[in-house]
């Protein structure tokens, strides 16, 4: 009798062991009053639905078809009369990209992914109309137009080729010998440039100038991948284009200049260098070409940073913006939030970090994606530390980097690299963004997989320079100040935690009341401690505060152990319950590492058979 007790509680076993749980948080969503919106601001022919979740199966089994009187079906009779009515002749599934492999189908099923669609229609029909008509049944979670985006930019560069080179610095710096017309990396008075308006990036560089394992997904135009000056620090699989839905990454002016911002080869007595390029010995950070605009249009903005995330990029790099303020699509906030929760690879812990421009328009507007709380935004200054005339500003800026003005002088501008193995100049927040993003993969090459994004993120915003005295009017507009690459690694140096990981942690349900935890401690046999969050977010140990079993760890986690054990059982649980956990290696200091996470679901109860 015991052994078919035993069988039948191990046949239940398997199901429930094989489920995974995907951790899923969005931001905000604000209301958007339609009626407010611009025709310009959005595309016709075309809007976008969410089914509810109950429809998933539905859909597995019957899906959308097209039927024979021309009309869309998708087997709902609420949302098929209004395809009807409304003349629906065509659908699409949003973030159904051939870039995706079927690795992480599950995961993104997780984020509801496979329950969108996009429905094409003639575009006479009111969109207007039809968003209030699908947003009203209860079987639509959400109904949104296909809101317009456009790169972040200024003006057309002035070219240059590189045998039109000037000569190279004689003092210590990379030997890229047009080094020194990039002002915004030090500034000595180029142009007319107040002196050490820049981000005091050469004496940052004494403490790291990259890591080949960091990977900077740039969303934008394609990057020119074959240019001289940033072959060497592409990703091995160079990218995608999401435009087109090939991964035949098309050369673009903008991303590629964005590209040389970020990560230009540095020290290879070519051209100029990058903020995160190396010293030319093959130890830049890898540039990921994820392109959402081609000379002749754009798309793939809800793919582009799913599909980043899925390929271990830590930073995502945008330039551009919605055209109209207040605007966004949620698929593409959705598919932000996937990139925080999902990216960093082994870079980053606990996800990755999405850094914007913060828009062109002079304007204290909420310019999406910006504006968002999962986005960490740029202003831009000129080379005198002044607000350059077209950046945005408001107290949801982050903080602000040189963007540069052309408008007079040409060399007051950002340089970088263009396609076709030629240099210029760019003025914009979309030039500021880079150097950000440039700086948080520097932060990230020093302490690889030590700090979480919102550590990369307060470590920047807290070592800028105030700007404020030379911006009368826009005091606290402009973020937390300028960017300052020497101050943030110098604090990125005094965070780091010296205390290695536990080598490995896992988890195994015991009983249906039972979970048994087990590790193996770091090589220099630190005690570990171990928390238990039944919603699996964790918070971080505070550096040198003792903690005791049954504490709190502010952020999540309630302290379940510690101590010199490598074994642990935590008892007294729920039946067919998931169950999270995350240990830490502590010092005598107490100094403690970054953390492992496991988790594992309880068996269900054993079936009696009388």
């Amino acid at each position: 009798m015991r052994f078919l007790i035993l069988f039948l509680a191990i046949s239940l076993i398997s199901p429930v062991m094989a489920q995974q749980t995907y951790k899923v948080k969005r931001g905000e969503r604000p209301v958007i009053n339609l009626e407010s919106v611009p025709e310009n601001a959005y595309y016709k022919g075309v809007i976008k639905i969410k089914l509810n979740d109950s429809y998933t199966s539905q859909m597995d089994d019957n899906p959308a078809r097209i039927g024979a009187d021309g009309i869309v079906r998708l087997g709902i009779f609420n949302i098929d009369q209004l395809n009807a009515q409304f003349g629906v002749n065509n659908f699409g599934l949003p973030f159904n990209s051939p870039a995706f492999s079927g690795k992480f189908t599950e995961r993104h099923r997780a984020w509801g992914f496979h329950l969108w669609y996009k429905l094409y229609f003639d575009e006479s029909v009111d969109v207007k109309a039809l968003i209030r008509a699908y947003s009203a049944l209860p079987d639509v979670m959400i109904a949104e137009p296909e809101y317009r985006k456009e790169l972040v930019n200024q003006d057309k560069p002035i070219l240059y080729h590189p045998e039109e080179d000037s000569e190279r610095a004689v003092s210590w710096t990379p030997d890229d010998p047009r080094y020194n017309e990039q002002w915004h990396y030090d500034n000595t008075g180029q142009q007319n440039g107040t002196p050490d308006a820049d981000i005091d990036l050469p004496e940052a560089w004494e403490i790291t100038k990259g890591n080949p394992e960091v990977i900077v997904c740039i969303e934008d135009g394609g990057i020119n991948y074959t240019h001289g000056d940033i072959a060497a620090n592409m990703w091995s699989g160079i990218g995608y284009n999401f435009v087109n839905n090939t991964p035949n990454v098309s050369s673009h002016d903008h991303g590629t200049h964005v590209a040389g911002t970020v990560a230009a080869v540095s020290n290879n007595a070519v051209g100029v260098a990058g903020v995160a390029g190396g010293a030319g010995t093959g130890d830049g950070i890898r540039l990921m070409s994820c392109q959402v605009f081609t000379n002749g249009g754009s798309g793939g903005f809800e793919n582009a940073p799913i599909w980043a995330a899925d390929n271990g990029a830590a930073i995502s790099q945008n330039s551009w913006q919605y055209t109209s303020p207040g605007n966004y699509d949620q698929a593409v906030l959705d598919a932000i939030d996937y990139f925080n929760v999902n990216g960093g690879g082994e870079a980053l812990v606990d996800g990755g970090i999405t850094i914007f421009a913060a828009g062109n328009n002079d304007s204290q507007s909420q310019y999406y994606p910006a504006f968002y709380s999962g986005t960490f935004s740029v202003a831009g200054l000129t080379n005198q530390d002044k607000k350059a005339w077209y950046s945005n500003y408001g107290d949801w800026v982050e903080v602000a980097a040189p963007g540069g003005e052309t408008d007079n002088v040409n060399a007051r501008g950002v340089l970088s690299t263009l396609p076709n193995n030629t240099y210029g100049f760019y003025q914009g927040t979309s030039m500021a963004c880079p150097h950000v993003s440039g700086l948080a993969a520097l932060i990230v090459s020093l302490a690889y997989g030590q700090f979480t994004p919102q550590q990369v993120a307060d470590i920047i915003k807290n070592t800028t320079d105030n700007v404020d005295a030379v911006n009368p009017g826009f005091e606290g507009q402009l973020g937390s100040g300028r960017i300052n690459a020497f101050a943030a690694l110098t604090e990125a140096q005094e965070l780091m935690i010296n205390v290695d990981n536990p080598l490995a942690f896992s988890a195994l349900a015991g009983s249906n009341v039972q979970v048994n935890l087990n590790w193996v401690k770091n090589q220099d046999n630190d005690d570990v401690m171990v928390a238990y969050a039944p919603d699996n977010v964790f918070g971080d140990p505070v550096q040198t505060q003792t903690y005791q079993v049954g504490d709190v760890i502010e952020g999540g986690g309630t302290l379940i152990y510690k101590g010199p054990e490598s074994a642990f059982i935590h008892s007294g649980l729920t039946s067919n319950t998931p169950y999270y956990y995350k240990a830490w290696s502590l010092n005598g200091v107490p100094e403690y590492s970054q953390g492992l996470a496991t988790s594992a679901t309880t068996l269900k109860e054993p079936i009696t058979v009388f």
